[in-house]
């Protein structure tokens, strides 16, 4: 008899440990943030878990469309973080994410290698099919900025390259495998000494706002509000203004 009621507690307790997630997926928090915040966010996810003993927080950076992709698909994700309102507005449409709230803004900057191999003297320059020149594709919004920029400039530019995100465009600068590229103001101030800005004309600069939203899907609503807090209180807007971006 002793066995026999054994053998039903042993069989009660395996469903629910079975349909139990485990510690780790319960006290992750996953943000999805564009590739332009890189090395930004996570001391802001160190505060708060300072505050929330056992929780980890794993921001994943990418191009705002594959981010946008990733929602659309069902990843699991809490928070996501894009370079502009148009690329989360689909996801605004169909109720996937909440209220976004603006964090930051941007600005375009023309860079070239520390040495500027391609004598590049303005924006002017881009047209020339000599250089070798790295723009994000058009559909990211680091490329819709660039194309912005050109076009106030009254500039046609021939890219050898369109990048998915704007991280790649630097990297290409930095290396010396273009002469020039259009990247983010943060990008600039975090390259440091590894690129070289070049001044735009007046008024020629285009610039793109950041929306943060709490996915509708998230399992960790309040945690995943409280983040975007972070981000528009002090320590955010602390990291970010260090960081070279723009506050709302």
């Amino acid at each position: 008899m002793r066995r026999l009621s054994l053998l039903v507690i042993g069989l009660a307790l395996l469903p629910a440990t079975a349909c139990t997630d485990s510690p780790d997926s319960k006290q992750t928090l996953t943000v999805l943030a564009a590739s332009s915040l890189s090395g930004v966010l996570e001391p802001l996810g160190t505060e708060l878990a300072r505050s929330h003993p056992g929780l980890k927080v794993r921001v994943s950076y990418a191009g705002s469309p594959a981010l946008v992709a990733q929602v659309r698909g069902g990843a699991p994700a809490d928070v996501i973080v894009t370079a502009s309102p148009k690329s989360l507005a689909p996801l605004v449409t169909a109720g996937l994410v909440g209220s976004p709230r603006t964090i930051a803004s941007n600005t375009a900057v023309l860079v070239v290698p520390p040495s500027n191999p391609g004598l590049v003297r303005g924006l002017a320059d881009l047209a020339q099919h000599r250089l070798r020149i790295a723009l994000c594709d058009p559909s990211v919004p680091c490329g819709s900025v660039a194309q912005q920029t050109l076009a106030a400039a009254h500039v046609t530019a021939d890219p050898d390259t369109l990048a998915p995100d704007v991280k790649t465009v630097l990297r290409l600068v930095q290396t010396g495998e273009a002469d020039a590229g259009i990247v983010y103001r943060s990008d600039l101030v975090g390259a440091g000494a590894r690129v070289r800005e070049v001044p735009l004309p007046d008024g020629a600069a285009a610039s793109t706002s950041y929306p943060a939203a709490v996915v509708t899907a998230s399992k960790r609503k309040d945690l995943a509000s409280e983040y975007v807090d972070l981000l528009l209180g002090q320590s955010g807007r602390d990291a970010l203004t260090r960081a070279g971006f723009a506050l709302p």
